[in-house]
């Protein structure tokens, strides 16, 4: 199946076994496979990085808040 999403600036995306996370500078949206959002998770915090396994998914951002 193909879908598109339109989303600015991806900064990382992460797959799980059902599911695909993509990061932007301050939010996480996760999808299902079918390309429907599930989850939209905002940060005050900058994103650095994320990983996924299974039906897990770490993320690592700054401790501090943004300069800018």
């Amino acid at each position: 199946t193909k879908w598109d999403y339109k989303i600015d600036a991806v900064e990382g995306v992460a797959i799980g076994n059902t599911w695909a996370a993509v990061a932007t500078k301050f939010d996480i949206r996760i999808f299902d496979f079918s390309g429907s959002e599930q989850h939209c998770i905002c940060f005050d915090r900058a994103f650095l990085a994320m990983a996924a396994f299974e039906d897990i998914l770490a993320v690592a951002y700054s401790a501090s808040l943004p300069l800018a």
